[in-house]
């Protein structure tokens, strides 16, 4: 059991790096845009494999545009009608 949590770790800290290093990319060659480019991929085409972009899941994809707007000070969420709308219910 031991070794199994310890692949799990370790899986899960090659894909933190791996999301980390995509995110910087994504600021580095898409500038202002990244966050955007970050979640068109996370919507792009899924493959029969269940990859998008680059050999990469969905979910990945998504945790590269958190990592970008948290790296550029990017707002996200609920946009403000939809708060308003929340609001009113």
């Amino acid at each position: 059991m031991c070794q199994t949590m310890l692949q799990w770790l370790r899986r899960r800290q090659a894909a933190r790096g791996l999301a980390q290093a995509d995110a910087e990319a994504l600021i580095r060659d898409h500038g202002a845009e990244a966050y955007g480019e970050a979640r068109q991929r996370e919507r792009d085409v899924i493959l029969p494999d269940g990859t998008t972009h680059a050999g990469r899941t969905p979910a990945h994809w998504g945790r590269v545009a958190l990592i970008v707007a948290r790296m550029t000070g990017k707002r996200v969420g609920l946009d403000t009608a939809a708060w308003m709308r929340e609001r009113r219910d």
